[in-house]
Parts: C-alpha cells; sequence; structure tokens
C-alpha cells in the first residue's frame, strides 16, 4: 500500500468518524430534548392528579363536616332530652321525699312510728 493510499484511507476513516460523532451528537440532544418534554408531560400529568386529588380531599373533608355537624346537632338534642328527664325524675324524687316526709311527721304526731 503506498502512502497516498494510507492516507487517504485515513481521511475517509477520519471523515467516518467525523460523521459518526456528528450523528451521535446529533442523535444525544434530540434523545434529550425528548427526555425533557416527556418529563414535563410526566411533571404536568402529576401536578393535574395531585390538584384532582387535593378537590377530591376538600369535598370529602367538607362533606365530613356537614355530617359531623348534623351527628352533633342530633346529639345535642338527645342530650337536652335526656337533661330533661333528669330534671324531672329530680322534681319527682323530690315530691316523693316530701310525701316520705310528711307522712312520716304525720305518723309521729299521731302516736304511731315509722
Amino acid at each position: 500500500m503506498t502512502k497516498n493510499e494510507v492516507e487517504e484511507i485515513k481521511g475517509h476513516f477520519d471523515r467516518n468518524a467525523q460523521d459518526v460523532r456528528g450523528h451521535f451528537d446529533s442523535t444525544v440532544v434530540e434523545m434529550k430534548g425528548h427526555f425533557d418534554r416527556t418529563v414535563g408531560e410526566m411533571k404536568a400529568h402529576v401536578d393535574q392528579s395531585v390538584a384532582g386529588l387535593r378537590d377530591e380531599l376538600r369535598e370529602e373533608i367538607a362533606e365530613v363536616r356537614r355530617e359531623a355537624g348534623v351527628v352533633a346537632e342530633d346529639l345535642r338534642t338527645e342530650i337536652r332530652l335526656v337533661a330533661d328527664g333528669v330534671a324531672l325524675a329530680n322534681e319527682r324524687i323530690g315530691d316523693v321525699d316530701l310525701r316520705v316526709d310528711k307522712l312520716t311527721q304525720e305518723m309521729r304526731v299521731g302516736g304511731g312510728s315509722v
């Protein structure tokens, strides 16, 4: 092989190597752009999903609060009824105590024993 042929082969190799490097570099840039777009789309999807979940959670919390308010109001009503019942029972017990005291007094005055 002559020196000229060797130089020609080297030149051909260098040009091909440069073409391969250029293709590799452009492919890397293209892949990076694709990766960045894909990551951006994924971030947007995650943000949208989180926002939807956040809205659903807020709605659920509001519903639970409304239901808790209704239950609390029902409990207040029931507690008032129990308190009224206790007050009435105490009043009746007081009346019975007065009647027992009156009977005891009458029996003592009348000479009997209790």
